[in-house]
This record gives C-alpha cells, structure tokens and sequence, in this order.
C-alpha cells in the first residue's frame, strides 16, 4: 500500500510559506491509502471515487456483455441517461439509455477492462471498447448507476493500459430461481410487497412504493397498479422485453414476476433489491420479518410489519423462530446503535420506562437518557428499571447512572427532564457495583477490562481521575483538565501497559499528549505536543522509551 500526497505550497497573510497535504486531486483533504496493483507487467496505483462504483464496474461490464437487460436495470437508476460524443453529443434517457447502449454493443463490440490515467500516478478503471471508446460513469445515493459517459480515444489522458480481460457472466448479475411468490396485501411501509422464495433456501421482501398514493393505487414502473392487478402476478419463465424496438438486441429475458397490466420484475431485481427476511412463528401463525442484529445468544428486538396495526416490538428468538411480544410499559424504549442502548445483549433485553427523553441540556450520553432496566429473554425481571442513564451489558458490566428526574413544560408544552445529582458506576448481572454508582461522570478505556476514566467530587471542584476495578480505588488522579466526553479526546491502553492521553486543544488545532506507566507507576510523557510519524505505510504518533518506539494511536 502506498500514500499518495497531494502538497500544495501557499502563502499565508503573515507571508510565510505553507504546505498543506490533501486527497488526490483535491487539497485539505485527508491523505488517501491507494492499492498497488500489477497491471499487464507494470505497477500502478489504482484509484476509485467510491468503493460502490469499484463494484459496479465489473457488473456493468459483464451485464453490457451478455446483453444481459435484467442485470442493467438492477444496476441503474430509474431515470439513468446515457451521453456519447457522437453526433455532437447525443443524450439518451430512461429505454433510449438501454437502446443505445444495444446499438453500441452491435456496432462497436464487447467492453474489456483498461486503467487510465490523466494526472502523473494514479489510475482508475475504466470499461474500454476496442477502437471506439472508453466508458465513465456516475453512481448516486442508491449506490445506482444514474450516468454514462462515452469518451472518444483522444489526447485529454495520459495513458491507456489495455488488458484483455472481457466479463460475461458475473455470479453478481444472477439470480437463484424463483420458487413461489406471496403477494402481501396493502400495508405499511410498503404500498404493496411480494415475498419470494429462491431455491437456495432465502426467503426475500421485495416492495413496490413508487409514488404510492391516494385510492389504494400505486403507479410502478410508469403503470398503475390496483389491488386486483397486484393479486393476479404470478411467476414466468422469462418475462417479457419492454415495448420498444431499441431492445430488439437484447437476448431473452430471465424468471421475474409478471401482472396482468404487462409490469414485470425480474427475479434478479428481486433477489437484488429485496431484503432478507426470516419465518417466525407468533402465536402459532408463521409471519415474515426483515433478518435483524442478533446478539451473540440469537437474540433480537424488531417488529414484524403487517401483522399488528400497533406495530409493537417483539423479542425474537433466532434459536426457536419464535417471537414474542415485549410487555407494553417497555413498548417505547428507543434502541441505540447496537450495542450502545436497547435491544439484546449478552442474553439480557434491555428495556425504558420512559420512551425517549427529551433533555433541558445537551448530554454526552443523552440518547442513553430514561428509566432503565433489563429483562431476561424469557420477559421476566432481572434488574428493575431505575437508572436513569444506562448502556448494554458488555463482557458482564453495564455502565449505569441513579438519580432522579426533574422536569419542566415549555411554553410549547414539551416536557423536559435533568438531574441535579447524576452519580455513575458499573454493575454486573446481579447489580453488584463493580464501581461504585459514586462518580459524576463515568467512560471505559479502551484496551483495558479493569480501567475506568471518572470525574469525582462536583463539576465545581472536582477533577478526573482512573478507577482500577483490581484495587477498588482511583489510581491516578489527573493534574491536568481533561475531558473524555469531548469527541476529539482520546485516552487507551497499550499492549505495554501505558495508559494514554490524546488531549486535542479547542482552538489551537494542537494535540496534547500524555503517558503513564501503569507499571513503574510514573509518568513517561506529560502534555508534549502531538508529533507524527508514518510506520508501514500508517500515520502514527509515536513515543519513545528506553530508546524504543511505542504506537500510541
């Protein structure tokens, strides 16, 4: 792997001289790692603007190949536009895009992969048709393809390496075959859905929401859809090219879905754009839900739409199929990222009495904000909600917070809540306080099981300070303001047993940096000023002890 730096020399108002190191093509960026690659003997940097597009390449290649239309449309967007330089630069829309591009494969041939570049290092990718052109092309927030570009073979690059590799059939643009297929009545989120069984053994959700509307009509694909035309799908061997002479190039179409209005889906479309889902059996009825996150133990909360106008949360058991629905008091607790707050955790669901609260302040944990406790996955009581700040279970401890609330209404009538006395600690399964629920403000340190980073004694007069959970007391307290809560502060442990402080300074654009050996008990490094150093091809800050480099971040 190999850094490429883009250094730009300026001026500043002091008139002194400034460099400032960006991103390829760009500058005040962040430097960007590139891949080396061997490419027909030679060695090049290979460059791509999103790692969606890097993988779209080779399915647009191998679709375009095959004259494969059921691959394209899964890969571009509804309104994708093709434009060539020919002709003073056609542009081509929505079925002229896939008639031109039909024309193209006629006339002109296969694409093969090239790599191009326009600047002195870097190359990129590019579809290559021999003799006629080289293709680019623009992904959008769908990660679909929504623009293609041909470019004549003229002077504007400065080197085209040609390979010889052609694509034609991608495992990516196939589909299992279709075994059956449920048409799911009018629900939400989805004004209709299918439910597809694939001969591997998926089961996938596919939903037709474009421009759902009034009247329970829906118009997809430029048709109406009704309930009786959604109710008459079935599935086809291979479904019909659209009603344009422009498609005539194209070879058979694959399995799909057809209606009785001439709409069609692929089986490729819906085993690429469906999600997942999984039978579950609630209340001895089977139902289909969207495979979730599941701890370690299987053990998930989702919902299961379609089934419940209510929408509640279930707990859901991977290792029985089984859902249940979780108690009604616990019905509006929020779930975080997992596995920060909410939902399952070491065998334990943790659950609010509260719902969302909606703070006076800002918090650095506010989202964790409630009335906190957990069940066990059988829905039974295991630590009765009462903290009013709390995270998941993690290797057997849960950070936690008592306390009260206290609230207030605004003049729009929202009612907010804070406590004047947080006090934060960890417990364990049987609510022991491993720290004790004592400290103003509470965080885990990374690379550590037995370290914790607490401010003690009031906002007022107190200081920060390292619980040992071995010693049962605070080992170090610090000399210096330093406040983990910030985003931009860091604190860690090393596999050398130095506790690390990457303190950045508000203002300054500076870090500070600080080192203590947990060991000898001592100070290696007291408030330096951060200093890089690139190591095996990694930006580093490094200290030095006894002679000897330690990685700190």
């Amino acid at each position: 792997m190999i850094i490429y730096l883009h250094v730009t020399k300026s001026i500043n108002d002091a008139g002194e001289t400034e460099y400032t190191v960006g991103s390829y093509g760009r500058e005040g960026h962040e430097i960007e790692p590139w891949i080396l690659t061997e490419v027909m003997g030679k060695n090049i940097l290979r460059f791509y603007p999103r790692k969606e597009m890097m993988d779209l390449l080779p399915r647009l290649m191998s679709a375009f190949n095959a004259k494969n239309l059921d691959a394209l449309k899964v890969i571009c967007a509804k309104d994708v536009c093709l434009e060539t330089y020919e002709r003073d630069g056609s542009r081509s829309m929505n079925d002229g895009f896939y008639s031109h591009l039909s024309y193209i494969r006629e006339h002109h041939g296969v694409m093969k992969t090239a790599y191009i570049r326009f600047n002195d290092v870097v190359f990129s990718a590019v579809p290559y048709i021999d003799g006629y052109a080289y293709i680019g092309f623009s992904v959008n927030g769908e990660n679909r393809i929504d623009g293609i570009r041909v470019h004549p073979l003229n002077d504007t690059y400065r080197e085209l390496l040609i390979t010889d590799e052609i694509l034609t059939d991608l495992p990516a643009n196939k589909a299992p075959k279709l075994v059956s297929v449920d048409f799911w009545p009018p629900s939400e989120p989805s004004r209709y859905s299918l439910r597809a069984v694939f001969e591997n053994g998926e089961v996938r959700r596919y939903d037709l929401d474009e421009d759902f509307g009034e009247d329970e009509i829906t118009q997809y694909q430029h048709k109406i859809m009704t309930d009786k035309i959604f109710a008459h799908g079935r599935i086809i061997d291979h479904i019909p090219l659209p009603d344009w002479m422009g498609y005539r190039n194209y070879a058979k179409r694959g399995q799909g879905v057809a209606f009785i209005n001439g709409t069609s889906i692929s089986a490729l479309e819906i085993y690429d754009r469906g999600y997942p889902i999984e039978k579950f059996s609630y209340r001895g009825r089977d139902v289909f839900i969207r495979q979730s996150d599941y701890d370690e133990r299987g053990f998930a909360v989702g919902h299961i739409p379609n089934l419940d106008p209510q929408n509640p949360d279930y707990l859901l058991d991977k290792n029985t199929m089984i859902a249940t629905v979780i108690p009604d008091k616990y019905q509006q607790t929020p779930v975080g990222i997992f596995p920060v707050y909410g939902g399952c955790s070491e065998g334990l669901v943790m659950v609010s009495e509260m719902g969302e609260v909606d703070l006076q302040y800002y918090h650095n944990r506010g989202p964790c904000a409630g009335l906190w406790g957990w069940l066990d996955t059988e829905l039974n009581v295991v630590i009765a909600p009462k903290y009013i700040y709390a995270m998941n279970f993690w290797n057997g401890r849960a950070i936690v917070c008592k306390g009260e609330w206290n609230t207030k209404t605004t003049e729009n009538g929202r009612r907010q809540y804070w406590c004047e006395n947080e006090q934060w600690g960890v417990i364990d399964r049987h609510e022991n306080e491993i720290v004790p629920c004592c400290f103003d403000e509470i965080f885990e340190i990374d690379g550590t099981d037995r370290l914790y980073f607490v401010h003690e004694g009031g906002w007022e007069n107190g200081h920060y300070a390292v619980y040992d959970i071995n010693e049962k007391a605070i080992i170090l307290v610090l000399d210096f303001d330093f406040d983990m809560g910030y985003m931009f502060n860091e604190c860690a442990v090393t596999d050398d047993h130095i506790l690390m402080f990457d303190e950045h300074i508000p203002g300054e654009e500076k870090d500070l940096i600080y080192a203590y050996d947990l060991v000898g008990k001592t100070w290696i490094i007291h408030g330096d000023e951060l200093t890089g150093r690139t190591l095996n091809g990694e930006t580093r800050s490094v200290i030095q002890k006894d002679g000897k480099d330690i990685i700190v971040f």
